[in-house]
C-alpha cells in the first residue's frame, strides 16, 4: 500500500538542494546526486510568437536524483526560527528557503495519513505540507530520475505512478 512515508523513504538521509519557489505557490526541492535533463525543441502551432520561440529552444535543467514539486498543497518552511509559507509573497520567501539547502532529510512525520505531513531535517529545518482541500490536481509530485519513476498524489489516497513520464512528456530526451 502506498503512503507518504513509503514514497519518501528513499530520500531519508539525502541532502536537500536547489530549493525554490516556482510559479504561484509551487515549491521545488532536489535531493541526491545531480542529473542533467534535456528537453529538445518542440514545434508549436501557437499563434503567439513568444510561445513558438520558447518551445523552439532546447532547454537544459539540473535536478537531483529525486525532484520534489509541491503543486496544489499549502506549505510552510521553518529555518532558524524564521517561517515562510505558500501564502507569502514570493520575494519574501527566498532567504528562508536558502537556509534549508544543505540540510539532510531526517524524518517524515505524518500527522493525518496522506493529507498532512512534515519533512524534518537534520539541522532543524522543517517543511509542513497540507494536502487537504483544494481541487483535483496533483498535490505533490516526486520524480526519481535514477529509475525513471514519477509518483503524483492527488488527495484521498489517490497515488499515480508513471515510469515513462520523465522520458517522454514534453519532449524530454535525455537524463544523465
Amino acid at each position: 500500500m502506498k503512503s507518504v512515508k513509503s514514497e519518501f523513504s528513499p530520500i531519508i538521509g539525502q541532502l536537500a538542494w536547489s530549493i525554490c519557489r516556482g510559479h504561484g505557490s509551487y515549491l521545488t526541492m532536489d535531493f541526491g546526486r545531480p542529473h542533467i535533463q534535456v528537453r529538445n525543441p518542440i514545434q508549436s502551432s501557437s499563434s503567439l510568437p513568444r510561445v513558438r520561440k520558447n518551445l523552439g529552444r532546447r532547454r537544459v535543467f539540473l535536478h537531483g536524483q529525486w525532484h520534489l514539486l509541491i503543486v496544489d498543497a499549502r506549505w510552510r518552511v521553518v529555518v532558524d526560527g524564521a517561517a515562510v509559507s505558500s501564502d507569502d509573497e514570493p520575494n519574501k520567501t527566498d532567504e528562508v528557503l536558502k537556509g534549508l539547502g544543505g540540510q539532510r532529510l531526517s524524518e517524515v512525520d505524518v500527522m493525518i495519513p496522506d493529507e498532512k505531513f512534515n519533512l524534518k531535517f537534520d539541522l532543524g529545518g522543517l517543511v509542513e505540507i497540507d494536502c487537504s482541500g483544494g481541487g483535483e490536481q496533483d498535490k505533490w509530485i516526486l520524480s526519481d530520475f535514477g529509475v525513471g519513476r514519477v509518483v503524483a498524489y492527488r488527495g484521498g489516497n489517490d497515488y499515480r505512478v508513471d515510469k515513462s513520464q520523465i522520458y517522454e512528456a514534453g519532449g524530454i530526451c535525455e537524463i544523465d
